[in-house]
């Protein structure tokens, strides 16, 4: 039997929809294997291994006969019809996912299957974009693409074509950075883009630390910020910009000699984009205490939640998880209650956790999505909106099938349903996407329809970043 408290049958719905159903089977001893949902005749949306499922799916606006079905260790099979009606959506779903290919130099792209996340190559092959592409954005309505090359020390800018996904470069690609790129990030407002830089590559002086600003033309071309670019005394590892556009913090080290983790926050002009130290910047990171602890802590990314609230590092060093509570009037960063929280479960009584590499949060606000390198899973946190205390959901994570966690990046969707992550597919020896649907109800994670996806057309290249686009 197929129970189903949402959606309610004939009901009218906005997008993402809510599914919560359970099943049971009283006349089979071994219970329930599996539940799924079928958007239409044929139509997988979602499957899980479970008696219960709570999970957001997303509809265009229109018509629905869904089915909720479930199986039994016996053989049997239940449903249950639901009819619904979509009319406008909260939260966009994904349209199209583009991925990095470092060595290759170049941008691969996929279409959404936007009900249950997956991929397929658009029609277009992998476009060249510059030496050692890495980290990518797009702007909030889909309509361009950012790419930070590390290699040539550039920003690639492409047009998204909103039918089929093809990229198309500005005039004047591609346009000059610092130094190493190491992470990028588009202003809410569309009208900047920042890229975090390094001397990482020994060749380049020390004043190619900082951020690099860039201001979007009305041809879609890129030009310098005013005061860019904005140099540190230490490298730059990511950046995070808060949802109102008012501050931008990077993470990196104090200086190159001595490598002590720092937050450096900046307010936004937001007439010209510049940058213009906060108070108290740079922010110490300051290190977990516990018997084998390192004496010092950085963030390789960081993560901002949808309402500005807080910012979240990976404390990778230590095994633990930073959570700042952002001042919405000065952006100063003090630590919520409880911080640094361990990742995972303690290792040893005098080890944290499982080296935590990258972060994302849900486009709900509601959970935190950790990668860790050490161990090649993703660990799911519930959110509290309130405090930002963060707080483990056991037994949702995991590697599945033949896909190992190799790289650093973990992006959740528009709309608040699913999570990919880059790595490794150990069955063809090329690089993979991994994707998620998620568990509304606890954060847990069941993969997506088909994956994990191959990082690119050719398989030939693995990849270093992607970027997720409504």
């Amino acid at each position: 039997m197929v129970t189903v408290k949402s959606p309610a049958n004939g009901s009218q719905n906005t997008s993402p929809v809510n599914y919560i159903a359970s099943a049971s089977s009283p006349d089979c001893a071994a219970g329930i294997a599996a539940m799924r949902i079928y958007s239409q005749p044929e139509a997988i949306t979602y499957t899980v291994d479970a008696d219960q499922l709570n999970v957001n799916v997303n509809f265009m606006e229109g018509s629905y006969s869904t089915v909720v079905q479930a199986w039994d260790n016996c053989g049997n099979v239940g449903k249950t019809t639901v009819d619904i009606t979509v009319k406008g959506d909260t939260l966009p779903p994904p349209k199209f996912l583009y991925s990095t290919q470092y060595s290759a130099g170049k941008v691969a792209g996929y279409y959404f299957n936007y009900q249950n996340g997956a991929l397929f190559p658009i029609g277009q092959q992998p476009v060249w974009a510059h030496w050692g592409p890495s980290r990518i954005a797009s702007d909030s309505g889909g309509y361009r693409l950012y790419v930070a090359n590390q290699g040539s020390h550039d920003v690639s800018a492409y047009f998204i074509d909103r039918n089929y996904g093809y990229l198309n470069p500005v005039p004047g690609a591609n346009f000059p950075t610092a130094g190493w790129s190491t992470d990028i990030a588009v202003h809410p407002s569309n009208h900047f883009i920042y890229v975090t830089t390094s001397d990482d590559d020994q060749s380049l002086p020390l004043s190619s630390n900082g951020v690099t600003a860039l201001a979007l033309q009305s041809d879609g071309s890129l030009a310098p910020v005013p005061g860019s670019p904005y140099i540190t005394s230490g490298e730059e590892f990511a950046l995070a910009i808060d949802p109102s556009g008012k501050y931008l913090y990077t993470t990196g080290v104090a200086n190159d000699s001595a490598y002590t983790g720092v937050i450096d926050g900046y307010s936004i002009d937001q007439t010209t984009g510049a940058l213009t130290p906060l108070p108290g910047s740079p922010f110490p990171i300051v290190p977990a205490k516990c018997q084998n602890c390192f004496p010092q802590e950085v963030f390789y990314d960081m993560a901002i939640d949808p309402s500005g609230k807080f910012l979240i590092g990976p404390g990778w060093e230590n095994g633990v998880i930073y959570v700042y509570k952002i001042d919405s009037a000065t952006g100063a960063l003090t630590n919520v209650a409880g911080s640094p929280f361990i990742d995972g479960e303690p290792c040893s009584p005098g080890c944290p956790g499982y080296g935590p590499i990258s972060v994302t949060v849900s486009a709900n606000d509601r959970f935190v999505f950790v990668q860790n390198e050490l161990i090649s899973e993703v660990m799911s946190y519930k959110l509290d909106s309130s405090s930002g205390t963060l707080t483990l959901e056991e037994g949702n994570y995991g590697p599945y099938n033949s896909f190992s966690l190799s790289e650093d990046c973990i992006r959740a969707d528009p709309s608040g349903t699913l999570v990919f992550a880059l790595g490794y597919d150990t069955s063809t020896q090329q690089g993979a996407l991994m994707g998620w649907m998620v568990d509304q109800s606890n954060g847990s994670l069941a993969p997506v329809t088909g994956a994990p996806f191959a990082d690119n057309i050719d398989l030939k290249y693995l990849g270093d970043g992607f970027a997720i686009t409504r």
